[in-house]
């Protein structure tokens, strides 16, 4: 039995009355006339009590929930406000409730629903209006008026939602906030930052824009287009994937042993389907400890981290295992200096960018992270959710690493240690909030292409290794402070906009 710590339901005509202290006590049997009503409205609205004359605390939460409604209605509203209405009680109670809803507003009283089930207000409301930040984003009336509409509607609701005043429209700087606190600000952001960092280049070594080095700088980024992709799936639930760099390693040295000179294709295949199992794996029993045990995303793929390594090192102390040239020439396909991979890689994180905002499963995602209680209230299964985002990681790293195999060529333990922190910087840098619910997978090709033109910049302007590093860091650490601050200012500003 759920308390009732305040009325789901009230009129906009009365208040409750209060009790004082020389209140007379109440009679122990109310009249006939009052009796004879009580006992129409208890059948009218279903409540299910032994007599008119127990105790409300000592019924259901649904039957204290139908009792308000009753008293708010004996006021003969002109209004009725009602704030989850049906929050917490079971099917028989939520549908008595329904029907006496729908019953006032035949009756000519409107009743205004405030709930943050979708499918309730698809099944019980004419007419729904969606807000966001204090303002409406969406009005669905008629054959428009279903759940996913509601569900797309509130999830793909930003901040960056025109305002619908012209006061708000013609504030100083609203265009900009507007702007900058969107989803997409970071990915231009970091391609005006990259064009600067490649004209300094350029102007310090004509060589940079050579078609060599074009070839070769993309060729490197190319693991980490998918790996980065992953780790993205997974912040969006809230999350985070530590073992993406041991594990495309281990995947590696796990081909070394399948698809290497002199083996025939029944091989390569099966080194193919044992890479898959294994990324397969590793997402399942991440997913698997941080829905069902309970472990922090981040001691649960640290753990993982820490084993892969383990595994690699175990089946090879040593790198070793020629991969078959014509796997690798086939993985290095190139279009005049761009590699067929980054081709691919780009057309993905567009392909995951537009699924994530207008498929049913991409803004499930979304949900699942933004806030996880409201998710639940939706119909999203957040459990399965985050499951499937650490399977979809650990899949797209498998892709990571047949690229990178194609350019170590051997099978080598730590060669993709490094990925784990690139991936994580490439998502933030793009914008992606470490909460959930937030980020761009264009903002992940600007991040990955940005860190690529890093790490090839200080090498033709002359710089050490250390600059690189600072380099990253100082940049990672400003964007990420900038993006909160703004959001942090708008939210508050929000409500003085109205």
């Amino acid at each position: 039995m759920s308390k009732v710590s305040r009325p789901p339901c009230r009129s906009a005509k009365t208040s409750p009355s209060r009790h004082r202290k020389n209140s007379p006590a109440p009679v122990s049997s109310p009249p006939r006339a009052e009796r004879e009503f009580a006992e129409r409205q208890v059948g009218a609205l279903g409540v299910k009590t032994a007599t008119i004359e127990t105790p409300l605390e000592h019924l259901s939460g649904g039957n204290q929930q139908k009792v308000v409604l009753g008293r708010a209605l004996l006021s003969e509203p002109r209004v009725l406000l009602c704030d989850e209405p049906t929050q917490g009680i079971d099917v028989g109670n939520r549908s008595d409730i329904y029907h006496r809803l729908r019953a006032t507003a035949e009756n000519g009283t409107p009743v205004v629903v405030s709930s943050s089930d979708n499918v309730e207000l698809a099944g019980l409301c004419d007419r729904v209006l969606v807000f966001s930040h204090g303002r409406i984003v969406e009005e669905l009336t008629g054959d428009t008026l279903t759940e996913h509409a509601i569900t797309e509607a509130s999830l793909t609701a930003g901040r960056a939602e025109a305002p619908t005043t012209t006061t708000a429209a013609a504030k100083p700087g609203t265009a900009f906030r507007r702007f900058i606190t969107g989803q997409q600000a970071p990915s231009l952001v970091l391609l005006l930052a990259a064009i600067v960092l490649a004209t300094v280049s350029y102007t310090h070594s004509e060589r940079f824009l050579s078609e060599f080095n074009i070839g070769s700088m993309l060729a490197l980024l190319a693991p980490i287009l998918f790996i980065a992709a992953g780790q993205l799936v997974v912040m969006l639930t809230g999350g985070i994937d530590l073992s993406v760099g041991p594990l495309a390693g281990t995947l590696v040295v796990v081909a070394s042993f399948f698809v290497v000179e002199g083996y025939g294709w029944g091989w390569w295949i099966l080194g193919f389907a044992a890479m898959t199992a294994l990324a397969f794996t590793v997402g399942l029993l991440n997913g698997s400890m941080i829905r069902f045990a309970r472990v922090s995303p981040v001691v649960a793929t640290l753990i993982t981290y820490t084993a892969l390594q383990g595994l690699s090192l175990v089946l090879r102390d040593a790198p070793g295992g020629i991969i078959a040239l014509d796997i690798v020439d086939l993985l290095n396909t190139r279009i005049g200096p761009v590699p067929v991979a980054v081709v691919i890689g780009a057309v993905l994180l567009i392909t995951l960018e537009y699924l994530s905002r207008r498929s049913s499963l991409g803004l499930r995602l979304r949900g699942a992270g933004s806030n996880e209680s409201a998710a639940h209230y939706r119909g999203i299964l957040v459990g399965r959710v985050q499951l499937l985002a650490y399977i979809a990681s650990s899949l797209l790293t498998a892709v990571g690493a047949l690229l990178l195999m194609s350019q170590i060529g051997v099978g080598d333990p730590p060669a993709g240690l490094t990925y784990t922190l690139t991936s994580i910087t490439a998502v933030v840098l793009g914008g992606a909030s470490i909460f959930g619910g937030r980020g761009s997978f264009i903002g992940v090709l600007f991040g990955v292409l940005f860190l690529q033109l890093i790490e090839n910049s200080t090498i033709f302007l002359g710089l050490s290794q250390a600059w690189q590093y600072l380099f990253v860091g100082t940049i990672a650490l400003a964007a990420t402070a900038l993006y909160a601050q703004v959001q942090q200012r708008t939210a508050r500003r929000a409500p003085a906009t109205e």
